[in-house]
């Protein structure tokens, strides 16, 4: 991970605990609940303990572990809490520790209110993709900024020539998700694609990075929703909306990321290279996050089992992996902590914004159907006639 604080805080880390590897260190750390326990969070000084926060919560693995990876981030944000005050700290520190908030979906009213003053005070330092980091960690933990939402859509708009084309479209792919939810302004969102028009119509080197494939789908689903059951080969928007103008103009691409996002198998990331040093060029390599079987999915193929049920494992549904495809007409997701947004006391306060937008894009297919399991569906001391009973009546067999 090519981010100074981060690799600070993992360089730390591997000295202190003498692991060669920040994947040996990760996995040191997340079965040793000791280093996350009350007492030594205490005793842990300022920076170690935003260490521990910054490595747990920012270590692509964590989305392997989301139970555990949020209870330690929860017990460093709680002491962190109680010295957020009187921690002085520059911009890169504080995104980054407002990014790990953001990552794990913890939020607390002292800890982000106190960032955003420090934020503000240092206003005049802040970069463009500062601006947009911001703004992403708001979104992710749901929160509605006015002045943080207009400072980072000015610093968009206001600065064509250095704004990176995958930061641009994964900022246009959150505010269309946010216009779905009547949270951002139509007339912003056209201008935002306005200027997407003249980025992509000025840009000489083409690059479909995996990441930008697929927001970049996201988005032309969040604006033209009727696309989502069209073949690829006969597309066309609904007419007289205000997103017609822009739709024969980013088909093209739309239709190239959406054959990337075909080719995509689990555990594969593709990108995609249109330009004079790499025609043509699409290249394949590991996917840096491993897919691990989660407890409550090892209980749900039990059950899927017992019920003689005929189903697959990590299938492609759309653009999405979802979890189990059952009888080919049931796609089931399931919604770890990390699907939802939460307070340090525990209480769930929403499903982030990016697991509600999947799931509406997965609800618009004409087929399979689709539902959403979350992991306080049931408890681990249920009864498996409970949880059977559960599945039964989700899959209508009941």
């Amino acid at each position: 991970m090519n981010n100074p604080i981060f690799n600070t805080a993992r360089i730390f880390l591997q000295n202190k605990y003498h692991f060669p590897t920040p994947l040996e260190l990760f996995k040191h750390l997340i079965t040793n609940s000791s280093y996350f326990q009350t007492l030594s969070l205490k005793n842990d000084s300022n920076d170690e303990l935003l260490y521990k926060l910054i490595f747990i919560a920012g270590f692509h693995e964590r989305r392997n572990c989301g139970s555990i990876v949020k209870e330690f981030s929860q017990n460093c944000l709680i002491q962190i809490r109680d010295r957020i005050e009187d921690m002085s700290l520059d911009i890169p520190t504080l995104i980054q520790a407002f990014l790990s908030m953001s990552n794990v979906l913890l939020d607390d009213e002292k800890i982000v209110s106190t960032i955003l003053k420090q934020l503000k005070d240092q206003e005049d330092q802040i970069t463009l993709k500062q601006f947009h980091s911001i703004q992403h960690c708001l979104y992710k933990l749901g929160r509605q900024n006015n002045y943080w939402s207009s400072k980072a859509c000015d610093a968009m708009t206001n600065n064509l020539t250095t704004i990176i084309i995958q930061d641009y479209v994964q900022y246009l792919h959150i505010a269309s998700n946010l216009y779905q939810f009547g949270l951002f302004q139509e007339e912003h969102l056209i201008k935002l694609l306005d200027i997407l028009y003249y980025k992509l119509g000025k840009q000489q080197k083409h690059i479909y990075s995996s990441k930008f494939t697929f927001q970049f789908a996201q988005m032309m689903f969040n604006i033209y929703p009727e696309i989502i059951n069209q073949p690829l080969n006969q597309l066309s928007c609904k007419p007289h909306t205000p997103f017609e103008m822009y739709f024969q103009f980013l088909k093209r691409d739309y239709q190239i990321c959406r054959q990337i996002l075909q080719r995509k198998n689990l555990g594969v990331t593709i990108d995609y290279f249109e330009n004079e040093n790499f025609p043509f060029l699409l290249r394949l390599r590991q996917d840096s996050i491993s897919r691990t079987q989660t407890l409550l999915e090892t209980e749900i193929i039990e059950i899927l089992n017992k019920l003689q049920l005929k189903f697959l494992k990590f299938q492609k549904v759309l653009i999405y992996d979802v979890d189990f495809k059952v009888m080919d007409n049931y796609a089931i997701n399931c919604n770890g902590p990390l699907h939802f947004i939460s307070t340090l006391d525990g209480k769930i306060k929403q499903k982030s914004f990016n697991t509600m937008m999947q799931y509406r894009h997965l609800k618009a297919l004409e087929t399979p159907n689709v539902i959403d399991f979350d992991f306080f569906d049931w408890k681990q001391e249920d009864s498996m006639e409970f949880k059977i009973s559960k599945i039964k009546t989700l899959l209508n067999l009941i």
